[in-house]
């Protein structure tokens, strides 16, 4: 797209089509909300939004929508599309992690490198079953809005990476 009015002004982006993914994206920290700016911007396509499966079902079948909620809507409002990335991991809920087998890893990367904990074992049915889950809900709910690509991928320690931990022998 390229901008046609004055410096600083507001342009209104053109209508979103959902087979029309395209332009440049920017990405926030994680559960972050893009600047207006960004939002604003003719030539942003969309965001990266990243949270956690913990913040978003904390007990089982409850649901804190708000945050992407929220990028959903200001992406509705802007015609921007979303890449939704949602962690989980060892970024799954405490509930979760309470009831499958699991083993102790570090994060390699990202904001919690350094963090040792429990990883759910990629190949659990319980986990597995657990996760699907939930994305069938987040499917349910977001499956009409504004959406480019959804990383759900899972459990590894990078999610949308499909990394697996690497422990070391010391």
């Amino acid at each position: 797209l390229e901008p046609t009015a004055a410096p600083g002004s507001i342009i209104a982006p053109p209508a979103a089509n959902a087979r029309d993914a395209r332009g440049l994206y920017t990405m926030v920290r994680w559960d972050q909300d893009p600047a207006l700016e960004v939002w604003q911007d003719p030539c942003v396509g969309g965001a990266v939004i990243r949270t956690y499966w913990k913040d978003v079902e904390p007990q089982p079948g409850h649901y804190n929508w708000d945050y992407l909620d929220r990028q959903f809507s200001n992406a509705e409002t802007y015609g921007k599309k979303l890449h939704v990335i949602i962690s989980p991991g060892f970024w799954s809920p405490d509930w979760v992690l309470n009831q499958v087998p699991t083993a102790e890893f570090q994060v390699r990367f990202g904001p919690d490198s350094g963090y040792q904990g429990p990883l759910p074992l990629p190949w659990g049915e319980t986990y597995l079953n657990l996760w699907l889950d939930f994305v069938k809900v987040f499917g349910e709910r977001y499956h009409n809005r504004p959406l480019a690509i959804v990383s759900a991928t899972g459990p590894t320690s990078q999610n949308g990476e499909m990394r697996l931990p690497i422990q070391h022998e010391d």
